[in-house]
């Protein structure tokens, strides 16, 4: 669930003004990493603590619809709590 989500968010939240690149998914032995072109609308060391934003709400809509990410706002919180209950790494942003 919780990577599935952090994809959705690349998805939802890329900056389709940066031509030539777009969300990418490397998996690693020891990580996964999920980069997004472009700049955060929020300040990552903020994004558990800040009212949520989206840059593409008709795809985020989109995407609940399908069940492909979960309510506006609440993704990095269960991304969190779930990286808490399977006692591994959390998220680095």
């Amino acid at each position: 669930m919780a990577v599935r989500e952090l994809v959705a968010n690349a998805l939802i939240h890329q900056d389709f003004f940066v031509t030539g690149a777009g969300p990418t998914v490397e998996i690693f032995d020891d990580r996964i990493e999920i980069t997004n072109p472009g700049d955060p609308l929020v300040d990552p060391e903020r994004f558990v603590d800040t009212p949520p934003r989206s840059r593409n709400e008709a795809l985020a809509s989109l995407m609940r619809r399908f069940r492909i990410c979960e309510e506006r706002g609440s993704g990095i919180d269960k991304v969190v709590f779930q990286t808490g209950v399977l006692s591994i790494p959390g998220p680095y942003f």
